[in-house]
């Protein structure tokens, strides 16, 4: 039942992890695989980042001189990397960290396995349940970003699950929003002027 747990919250939390918390939530993710996890064999990744000044053309076009070949990239590609992936089996799941990391700058480097091609995407769950798993893996080995996720001013909508409606409360109470429910008190026209200061004796 704890791997059945921990390993369904690490997997939903795992499909959106913020920039905010990304370096703690990865602390508990390597804890959690490497004390429950099934290692298995590693997986590489090959990632490409086509040139921006170029359009991943490799060639430069300047307004001030004829075109060139672009001299930010190598034929189109500004950075190519290989990610070695430690993958896990933790409970139903397969998951990935990232071990080794190298750059290739010339071709032919790329060594004779099978690649994932890109940044592996994961689609977000519905209603909240990234947030609300990463709240509950912060609960349990990480209190102080606990607090700090649910004081967060993150907003919600459509809120299903107990600790994001308990981060909302705090988002309400926090920011006072209670404020918008009370009857608005309505400002006096500044263009209107009362009808004692009219003249009763005017000239028409």
């Amino acid at each position: 039942m704890k791997t059945f747990i921990l390993s369904t919250l690490l997997h939903y939390a795992n499909r959106s992890v913020g920039h905010s918390y990304k370096e703690e939530f990865y602390k508990i993710k390597q804890k959690l695989l490497s004390k429950y996890g099934n290692r298995l064999e590693d997986d590489w990744q090959h990632i490409v980042k086509h040139c921006y000044r170029c359009d991943g053309t490799g060639i430069f076009h300047p307004e001030y001189r004829k075109s060139e070949t672009c001299w930010y990239c190598r034929k189109g590609i500004y950075e190519e990397i290989i990610v070695q992936l430690y993958k896990y089996e933790f409970g139903k799941y397969i998951f990935h960290t990232p071990h080794k990391k190298t750059y290739i700058f010339k071709e032919g480097e790329l060594p004779n396995v099978k690649f994932i091609e890109g940044y592996i995407r994961h689609d977000i769950p519905k209603y909240h349940l990234a947030d609300e798993s990463m709240m509950w893996l912060f609960l349990i080995y990480n209190r102080k970003n606990f607090i700090k996720k649910l004081t967060s001013s993150q907003y919600q909508n459509n809120i299903y699950t107990p600790l994001v409606a308990l981060q909302y409360i705090c988002f309400f109470f926090k920011y006072k929003q209670w404020k918008k429910w009370l009857p608005k008190k309505q400002k006096p026209d500044k263009h209107f002027v009362a009808p004692e200061y009219f003249d009763d004796e005017l000239p028409f």
